[in-house]
C-alpha cells in the first residue's frame, strides 16, 4: 500500500511522503466516521450508496453496490471497515485527487 505513496519511486518513503500519508489518514478517518451513519465502525451497502451519491456517482443498484463491498471486504464481514475503506480509496484513487463531499480533496 504505501509503495502507492512513493511519489518519486525511490523504493523507499521520504519525510515528505510520510507526512502526506499522515495527512490522507486524517482525513480518510474523518470522511469514513461521516459515511458511517450508524456509528457502527463500519459502512454499510446502503451506507456506501449515500457514499458513492454523495461523491457525484450515479447512482448504482444494490446488487452494484454489494459488489464493491464484496471486492474490499477482506474479513468477510459483509461491510467496510476503516481498513478496508483507506485501502479501497488508496488503490482506487492513487495518484489523482480524489473531492470529497466536504468539498475539500484528497491528494
Amino acid at each position: 500500500m504505501f509503495e502507492k505513496f512513493d511519489k518519486d519511486q525511490s523504493g523507499g518513503i521520504s519525510r515528505e511522503e510520510f507526512a502526506s500519508v499522515l495527512r490522507h489518514a486524517d482525513q480518510l478517518e474523518e470522511q469514513f466516521d461521516e459515511f458511517d451513519r450508524d456509528n457502527s465502525a463500519t459502512i454499510s451497502v446502503k451506507e456506501l450508496g449515500h457514499l458513492m451519491k454523495r461523491c457525484g456517482k450515479e447512482e448504482l443498484s444494490k446488487k452494484e453496490l454489494q459488489k464493491i463491498v464484496k471486492e474490499v471486504d477482506t474479513d468477510g464481514s459483509g461491510e467496510i471497515g476503516f481498513d478496508e475503506f483507506v485501502e479501497m480509496v488508496i488503490s482506487r484513487y492513487a495518484g489523482t485527487r480524489l473531492a470529497l463531499p466536504s468539498g475539500r480533496a484528497l491528494g
